[in-house]
């Protein structure tokens, strides 16, 4: 019986499964094999004025900016040796391919928040910043942000502290002033 044991305990996993969480939050666009992938900024907002009845308005010249992204493929080839097949007390294979996914799904998550954090620092973003718990108001203001470029917030991403903090909340009574 010790000996069984000591098998099962080296046939368990190592770590727990790693669930991507990136493809939540993407928007997945098929595209077909050799297409370019091509897309079109949005023309410039155009400012406005008020003009004098005989006065004349500026024009502004519409151009929109064409970005051409370079196509990737993030591959990982495991293998795994015959004899490997059937002398293990689990299905040497699947595992294999779990293993795989759960490689692939880690990387497409650290190419996601490398991007989110690029297009935090590169663009004329303001950050909330937190010291300590998050609190109702500093996410009504990180909401705000998005929604003075009218942006409407859909989903919010977040670390377990972030949530923890969520769920110490107090429940809020009705408004003082009505």
């Amino acid at each position: 019986m010790h000996n069984h044991n000591a098998l099962l305990a080296k046939a368990t996993k190592v770590t727990l499964r790693y669930k991507g969480i990136s493809r939540k939050f993407a928007v997945i666009e098929q595209v077909p094999d050799g297409v370019p992938l091509i897309y079109d900024k949005d023309f410039p907002e155009v400012p406005a004025a008020k003009v004098a009845h005989d006065g004349g308005v500026v024009m502004i010249e519409m151009e929109a900016e064409r970005v051409e992204l370079e196509p990737f493929e993030i591959v990982g080839r495991p293998k795994v040796p015959y004899k490997q097949l059937f002398s293990r007390r689990f299905r040497a294979l699947d595992r294999a391919k779990d293993r795989l996914i759960q490689g692939i799904e880690l990387r497409e998550d650290l190419i996601f928040f490398s991007l989110l954090q690029s297009a935090f620092t590169a663009g004329p973003n303001a950050g909330v910043a937190v010291a300590g718990a998050l609190t109702k108001a500093a996410l009504a203001d990180a909401f705000a942000e998005l929604e003075n470029r009218r942006l409407p917030v859909a989903n919010v991403l977040m670390s377990a502290y972030g949530t923890r903090d969520i769920r110490s909340w107090e429940k809020q009574t009705a408004p003082a002033s009505q």
